[in-house]
């Protein structure tokens, strides 16, 4: 059931995937519940819930600590408006995880908003190379995707693409 609420959320169905994770966490809440902390908020920011997104973080947190959890804790609490609480999530996002592109970017905004020029230019600039990078890593496994001729493939190369596209954005 997980791995379906994680396809509702990759095909932006928020709603469907979220009634998914309230029903696997009533009915087995021991068995990852971090994992599907995680993934209702993740779709609550989709939606723009953020206090619930946070609060589903919060959750999270306590049933796993990874790099994913501590961004997405982050988004919802710079979304808050608790910037102090944001940085502290973002910078344990990235030292779990150099290569968080979306953290680095996010504490690039925190430091503009604090006027904080010079550090702010360090984190975009790390940003956008993160981003190139992980562009270039996306698109040989889009290459890889592309190669199988059965057409099982295509929903994974729907995403990829659509991954690439977001990616893109992010490094302008």
């Amino acid at each position: 059931q997980l791995g379906r609420a994680k396809s509702l959320s990759y095909l932006k169905r928020h709603d469907e995937a979220i009634t998914v994770l309230d029903e696997l966490l009533a009915f087995d809440p021991r068995n990852n519940p971090g994992e599907k902390y995680y993934w209702r908020a993740w779709n609550r920011l989709q939606m723009g819930q953020s206090q619930a997104a946070y609060e589903d973080a919060m959750a999270g947190l306590n049933a796993m600590r990874n790099d994913a959890i501590y961004r997405l804790a982050g988004i919802a609490s710079f979304n808050l408006n608790r910037p102090g609480e944001s940085r502290k999530y973002f910078e344990e996002a990235l030292q779990m995880n150099s290569a968080d592109c979306d953290s680095a970017r996010y504490l690039g905004l925190l430091d503009a908003a604090e006027l904080s020029w010079k550090p702010a230019t360090g984190r975009f600039a790390a940003a956008v190379s993160c981003y190139e990078t992980l562009i270039v890593r996306m698109q040989a496994e889009l290459a890889e995707f592309e190669k199988d001729i059965t057409g099982l493939s295509n929903g994974l190369i729907a995403g990829k693409r659509a991954e690439i596209k977001d990616a893109d954005a992010l490094r302008i």
